[in-house]
């Protein structure tokens, strides 16, 4: 609530920004008084003798979104208990988006695709506020299994909470020499999306970095950290999932050298 004080005494008697027994706002303080929002808006520095605090009687002020994602987006009460009954219609948005990706991507077997998901943005929910379980598992499975015949490997981004986390394959890991951690993704830990994807994978790990070929984002997770450079936007009619936002990137090898390199 704003400051509000009671106007007892005025000194200045030419002044027309207040009367004695008006209630005004405090706009600032100083070591002698305060200075108050007059009449007409006009700042005005009154003493201390002059005035009294008051309770702010009025309605108290909405507070602001404190970032973007508050701003779009409600917030759920944690992990969604909700049955959703358009899965097979998510299931076919993030299948195309797959589809469309590795089109154009050149993903050769052992590169990796990292994907973020969030579940609550899926569900039109601000993200990390309505984890769904059944989400979660409807978004890893199809990715899983349209990457199962191409020798892809899905890297799961974990949620925040875990640092960006990815959940991969051993064999992955092993075969590229990557640090693994010691971690185990829940629903509020990590995501609907990495715990699903954790569950359906053969041998899973977590590790802490990775540089992937190519990337999916569902619900502006923020996969960049992910990605090995130079990442490139790949479009697609398949923009949405759900209510999700999607976002998605191949990578290319840097050009280097001057004027007289050949590139291919």
């Amino acid at each position: 609530m704003a400051k509000m004080v009671k106007i007892i005494k005025k000194k200045d008697e030419y002044s027309m920004e207040y009367e004695v027994g008006d209630v005004l706002k405090v706009d600032s303080t100083w070591y002698g008084g305060v200075t108050v929002l007059g009449k007409t808006g006009v700042p005005v520095s009154i003493d201390k003798d002059e005035y009294e605090e008051v309770q702010d009687i009025s309605e108290p002020e909405k507070a602001e979104p404190t970032s973007i994602e508050e701003g779009l987006r409600p917030a759920g009460q944690g992990v969604s208990t909700e049955a959703f009954d358009h899965l097979k219609e998510i299931e076919d948005e993030v299948r195309g988006a797959v589809k469309d990706l590795l089109a154009v991507a050149g993903l050769e077997p052992g590169d990796a695709l990292v994907v973020g998901c969030s579940s609550s943005e899926v569900a039109n929910m601000r993200i990390g506020s309505f984890s769904s379980e059944e989400i979660g598992k409807c978004i890893a499975g199809a990715i899983l299994d349209e990457l199962k015949d191409t020798g892809v490997y899905m890297a799961a981004q974990c949620c925040e909470h875990l640092n960006r986390a990815i959940i991969v394959e051993k064999e992955y890991a092993k075969a590229n020499r990557i640090p693994i951690v010691n971690v185990v993704p829940q629903l509020k830990a990590g995501g609907s999306f990495a715990t699903a994807a954790y569950a359906d994978m053969k041998e899973p790990v977590a590790i802490e970095a990775i540089q992937a070929q190519a990337g999916i984002d569902i619900g502006d997770t923020l996969i960049g950290m992910h990605l090995a450079p130079v990442a490139v936007p790949v479009r697609s009619e398949h923009s949405m999932v759900g209510s999700a936002h999607v976002v998605m990137a191949r990578t290319r090898a840097k050009y280097i050298g001057g004027a007289r390199a050949c590139y291919r």
